[in-house]
């Protein structure tokens, strides 16, 4: 029985690995080569933010269940990073809301929780500086998660 179950479990893995690798491909053959030109077009801002977010998705998608639990808590949501990015332009919080069409106080539990992942414990101008000079130095305690904003 339990060698049963172990074979099972065995060729689950390996079903599962199959398809992200199928998966992985498609997006590769499929999606990446339109993000590419879409991004190359002349977009408005809100257009490019959108563009990021499903680039962010699909990113997401072919990429679950890395790292620890605590790594992944530490890492930022989709909207998160185009928060982090708008925030490290200059965006208010009320135009953020705009650009990603949420309400301010969304936009402002995404800023608590940037700040929380980053270890920022004040409000105010110190998010957008960590972010403007992420490409300098890495935060502490080992959150280098700012890469995915392109700011290096």
């Amino acid at each position: 029985m339990i060698r049963a179950l172990s074979t099972l479990l065995d060729k689950r893995d390996l079903d599962r690995a199959k398809f992200r690798s199928t998966l992985e491909q498609y997006i590769k053959e499929n999606i990446e080569p339109y993000l590419e030109k879409l991004k190359k077009t002349g977009l408005s801002e809100h257009q490019r933010v959108l563009v990021g977010i499903v680039q962010s998705g699909y990113e997401e998608l072919v990429a679950p269940g890395s790292g620890s639990e605590e790594e992944k808590s530490e890492r930022p949501t989709a909207v998160e990073v185009q928060v982090a990015k708008l925030v490290k332009i200059g965006k208010s919080t009320k135009e953020i809301a705009g650009v990603l069409n949420l309400s301010t106080r969304t936009v402002e539990s995404h800023r608590y929780n940037i700040r929380k992942k980053l270890g920022i414990r004040h409000s105010g101008r110190q998010l957008r500086t960590r972010l403007a000079r992420s490409g300098d130095a890495r935060p502490s305690r080992g959150r280098d998660w700012l890469t995915e904003l392109g700011t290096s």
